[in-house]
């Protein structure tokens, strides 16, 4: 029987992977023994899937033999249910795993205890963003405890061991309330954080010793308040990119993430030139309070993460903003000069165009942006590194209306927009030209081969200049919704060192 992963059959990998290779150098077999190793490449680069198991009838020497012109594989490999007390049959100089197509298994290996070999191995991935597969399970004479802090192991999260002498850390993708318990001596979670339709919180504490989580928090379906009961937390690390890292969705009781909650957030270093990842989070159905402080937002702009959904309010405790000047917007005559932040809708409108310098030092704005009835004929003088998050799913995020004499409606430097809802933009009645001879319907410039900026700043545009023609919205009342604000502000001030 063909061992699969994924619910894909082994055969189905391997002629994936060997689509596009040389076939003199792919192992088709399923299993390696004395018989299909007369059909291994004896090729720098092996394309396939090696199993290792009982009906191994060779010796290690024999396979280090029949492996030693292999500097790559391109595949997975297996060993399983062996008395071999050792791994070193591959190569350990220089050799190269790529290990996305199926990843790491040794299983059920009763006498092994030596597998140095794996942090020795340099192990990729055929994209940069990809995790790995490790599963080293029940092999009770193997020590991983420190295995899994050297070499290319040190860069995973997804390491599943169990069963072995001694594990790397804990399984945090298998917490219940049953078992919470058993999670009491854990300083170190793989796998990530995942708590799931827990309704007895009163265990918690048990996961007061965690200090490093390595993979997604997801906490889903449970009546926890917040994650004060993770007292020695300092670190959590990511490499699952391109999904959702942070959903905090669904939870009735859920008021609050700690204050240097995206600050401990921190990515594996990436090969040079590579563009920053795609990093996503939800906030979804929490309790009504559920607020994010400012230093908190920050924090997310700063670690470039993107969010579905956004469903928050502003915390009365801006929390540490450090030397950065947060002005609540009134109008563009009122504002200051110096203003890091804006508390509020920003809106420039006709008479306001030689205010603009005021804005070159903005780096967040905390409100929608609407630009209305102006002379401007670029935004090259507003904000050069602008972050935008806009709680109020009443108005689009962006409003650009009226503009007559606009040639040019790219931002010089969008890095990030997050909105509580739908990403909805406005440009209508603007210069008729605007988008003539081919030129995009688009606010932000495209940056980068992932695309991760592009998926930060994407939005969903329309108006008659893009599209059909829309009731343009406007704030009503106070330029700063009940929602931002859960205390009152002072036109100005300062924060610093809270």
């Amino acid at each position: 029987m063909e061992i699969g992963v994924g619910g894909r059959m082994m055969s189905e990998l391997i002629d994936e992977v060997s689509f596009v290779m040389n076939p003199k150098c792919t192992f088709n077999y399923t299993q390696i023994n004395s018989t299909t190793i007369k059909y291994f490449p004896s090729c720098p680069a092996v394309y396939g899937i090696l199993v290792i198991n009982l009906a191994t009838d060779l010796l290690i020497g024999q396979l280090r033999t029949a492996f030693i012109n292999m500097k790559k594989l391109f595949g997975g490999i297996r060993i399983e249910n062996t008395k071999w007390n050792t791994l070193n049959m591959f190569s350990t100089s220089n050799f190269k795993f790529y290990c996305d197509y199926y990843g790491f298994y040794a299983i059920n290996n009763s006498q092994l205890s030596d597998a140095t070999f794996l942090k020795e191995m340099n192990s990729q991935t055929s994209e940069a963003l990809v995790n790995c597969h490790f599963h080293i399970e029940n092999n009770p004479h193997l020590d991983m405890e420190t295995l899994c802090a050297e070499g290319f192991l040190a860069s995973l999260t997804s390491i599943k061991t169990k069963g072995n002498l001694k594990n790397c850390g804990c399984q945090g993708d298998e917490i219940t309330s049953s078992n919470l318990p058993e999670y009491t001596d854990c300083t170190t979670l793989y796998n990530g954080l995942k708590l799931y339709n827990l309704t007895d919180v009163s265990s918690l504490s048990a996961l007061s010793n965690i200090e490093n989580i390595r993979g997604d928090i997801r906490i889903e379906n449970t009546l926890i308040q917040n994650l004060s009961f993770l007292v020695n937390w300092k670190s959590w690390k990511i490499r699952n990119y391109g999904t959702v890292i942070l959903n905090i969705q669904n939870n009735s009781e859920f008021t609050s993430l700690p204050s240097s909650f995206f600050k401990m957030l921190e990515t594996f270093r990436l090969p040079a030139n590579t563009d920053n990842p795609i990093l996503t989070g939800n906030f979804e159905n929490s309790h009504p309070e559920f607020c994010v402080s400012i230093e908190q937002i920050l924090g997310i702009f700063e670690k470039k993460m993107s969010f579905d959904t956004f469903q928050s309010r502003i915390c009365n405790d801006m929390g540490n903003i450090e030397e950065n000047l947060v002005c609540r917007f009134v109008s563009m005559t009122d504002l200051p000069n110096n203003c890091d932040i804006i508390l509020g809708n920003l809106i420039i409108e006709h008479g306001d165009e030689g205010f603009l310098v005021k804005l070159r030092g903005i780096s967040t704005v905390i409100g929608s942006v609407i630009i209305r009835n102006t002379e401007l004929e670029n935004f090259k003088d507003i904000a050069s590194n602008l972050n935008i998050i806009s709680l109020d799913d009443s108005l689009p995020v962006i409003q650009i209306v009226g503009n007559k004499n606009l040639t040019d409606i790219t931002f010089n430097s969008l890095l990030n927009v997050i909105t509580r809802g739908p990403r909805e933009a406005v440009i209508q009645d603007n210069n008729p030209k605007l988008f003539q001879d081919g030129v995009p319907c688009k606010i932000s410039q495209t940056y980068g081969p992932s695309g991760s900026r592009d998926y930060r700043t994407r939005l969903n545009i329309t108006g008659e200049d893009c599209g059909d023609r829309v009731e343009v919205k406007l704030p009503s009342g106070s330029n700063i919704p009940s929602i931002y604000l859960l205390f009152i502000l002072t036109s100005v001030f300062y924060i610093t060192d809270l």
